[in-house]
């Protein structure tokens, strides 16, 4: 959604139907003339912790390319200062 400029007076006019537009996904940016107060916006999505992202991988029914344990032995050259071998990425 986009973000609407607002004056400050609606915003003390009318908190509780700001916070349902905001609850619905809309942003503000609260003005005092030409001078900006504040920015009002829903919270960022809720980031999964660890474990439930390895849960989530645990449900899934996927499998490993063919080339999967040669692109972890470049990864692991590449920590160790070795370069891996790239142009076979292209292919």
């Amino acid at each position: 959604m986009a973000t609407t400029h607002i004056p400050q007076e609606e915003v003390l006019r009318d908190l509780p139907a700001l916070l349902a537009r905001v609850h619905e996904g809309e942003s503000f940016i609260i003005e005092d003339g030409e001078t900006v107060l504040a920015v009002l916006q829903p919270p960022p999505p809720r980031q999964l912790t660890f474990r439930e992202r390895l849960e989530a991988l645990k449900d899934r029914d996927t499998r490993m390319g063919a080339d999967f344990a040669d692109d972890v032995e470049d990864g692991i050259r590449l920590h160790q200062g070795d370069r891996p071998n790239i142009s076979a990425w292209d292919e």
